[in-house]
């Protein structure tokens, strides 16, 4: 679980992996992370290039 205080924000932000994996807790956060950079790379390309189905 992850929880963030942000200045002017009334709650935290919140963030849960729900996973069955077998890894420790760090090692699933960084496989989880690193997945988010690829989709970030993916979605960068796409706009750049203006790639379509």
């Amino acid at each position: 679980m992850k929880v963030e205080w942000h200045q002017g924000e009334l709650l935290p932000r919140v963030g849960f992996i729900v996973t069955n994996l077998s890894y420790p807790p760090k090692g699933i956060v960084r496989f989880y992370n690193s997945r988010g950079t690829a989709e970030r790379w993916i979605k960068e390309g796409k706009y750049a290039l203006n790639w379509t189905r």
